[in-house]
């Protein structure tokens, strides 16, 4: 039996796999090896490029052809869609169930690192990950003293949040319409036993009744982290919805880079996020910003 290294076809394949993940990982937020593991199913499966292969002699040659383009627009496009997604399930719904079997305070590593895999699945708080203490430190400025937080649209947020800096914070209300993340806020805040800390089934579209009901009429500070400009292109009619949200500080923020692309959307975001400040008769009362994130802070 041959080995795989003398077959002409299999070294084409792997010269096509690493040259397509090395092309896609320039453009898209994946290391190459990543990219090599997503797309390589593809080119394994596409029978007309592996029979140019054998037919043409070797990567090169096929490179022009019709089959090469749309393996090409296929490994893209299946990159992109992998990157957009919000959250790897199965990894993150086994580290709540983890994280829900264990008794507060208990197993203080193991519940490391299922918060920690909770945090890198979810694609809004693992772009964070990196810049974390420059995040925190312009958080912090501009929550303050708060009592109450409401966070909207909250993802996992909560379970990066620096409780033990907010020592006067008696409520933080994690509202949010995933029930998977909002299982994961429940059982951290369980886990880590803090009482301040509690998530609602939440989304824009039920209105500010059920966190009212859930909460407080009125919250000393909203965070619309990374969800206004999201709102604005997916669902703009429910950015009237956002405009009353029931706090006296609203602290907003937008991304500095796209999501599964390396491109700058920082202008884009922020262009938004005056708009609709604007529309909705508030002030900037202040600017900051952290690695990845720009925000500005309105009152009412």
């Amino acid at each position: 039996m041959n080995d795989a290294s003398d077959d002409p076809v299999r070294r084409a394949v792997d010269r096509i796999v690493r040259d397509l993940a090395e092309d896609i990982a320039r453009t898209y937020k994946i290391d190459p090896a990543a990219a090599a593991e997503q797309i390589r199913p593809l080119v394994d499966a596409d029978a007309e490029l592996r029979r140019l292969l054998g037919a043409k002699g070797g990567a090169d040659a096929v490179r022009r052809m019709r089959p090469f383009k749309d393996l090409e627009k296929r490994a893209r496009r299946h990159v992109y869609h992998h990157l957009r997604r919000y959250k790897r399930t199965d990894d993150m719904a086994a580290a709540v169930d983890r994280l829900e079997q264990l008794a507060p305070h208990h197993a203080p590593d193991v519940a490391a690192a299922a918060i920690q895999t909770v945090c890198q699945c979810h694609v809004s708080t693992a772009e964070r990950l990196p810049s974390l203490p420059s995040f925190h430190a312009a958080l912090l400025r501009h929550v303050g003293d708060a009592r109450s937080i409401l966070d909207v649209g909250a993802g996992v947020l909560a379970l990066i949040f620096p409780f033990d800096r907010c020592a006067r914070l008696e409520s933080y209300v994690a509202a949010e319409k995933d029930p998977l993340a909002v299982r994961a806020v429940q059982a951290f805040a369980r886990w880590a036993d803090i009482a301040r800390l509690s998530a609602l089934d939440w989304a824009i579209a039920d209105g500010w009744d059920p966190v009212r009901r859930h909460g407080r009429a009125e919250f000393d500070v909203a965070l619309l982290l990374k969800l206004v400009p999201a709102v604005g292109r997916q669902e703009p009619h429910l950015l009237a919805v956002l405009a009353a949200t029931p706090a006296r500080k609203l602290i907003i923020t937008g991304c500095k880079e796209a999501l599964a692309k390396r491109t700058p959307i920082l202008h884009r975001e922020q262009k938004t996020i005056r708009a609709f400040v604007q529309s909705a008769g508030l002030a900037i009362e202040d600017q900051f910003e952290s690695e990845d994130e720009i925000g500005v802070v309105v009152a009412r």
